[in-house]
């Protein structure tokens, strides 16, 4: 939220995303994912994917998540 106030939890599951590396599609699925309402950015799922032994880079214009082996499984720009 930015100013330090707290926000009900109002739901959790487990996601399933699609991420495109190259030209192979990769599915991960994340267990126990937050939805806080009125939470715009999906930054919870940053957390969630650290939380589950993959690691996220940001750079000026991308960011990757890598799994535990330390290879790519996504890429955004």
């Amino acid at each position: 939220m930015g100013d330090n106030s707290t926000q009900e939890i109002v739901g959790k599951r487990k996601m399933k995303i699609n991420m495109i590396v190259g030209v192979n599609n990769i599915f991960a699925t994340f267990s126990d994912v937050i939805y806080v309402l009125g939470l715009t950015k999906k930054i919870k799922i940053v957390s969630k994917a650290t939380s589950q032994g993959y690691s996220v880079e940001f750079g000026d214009d991308f960011c990757e998540v890598r799994n535990n082996q330390k290879k790519i499984v996504a890429h955004g720009v």
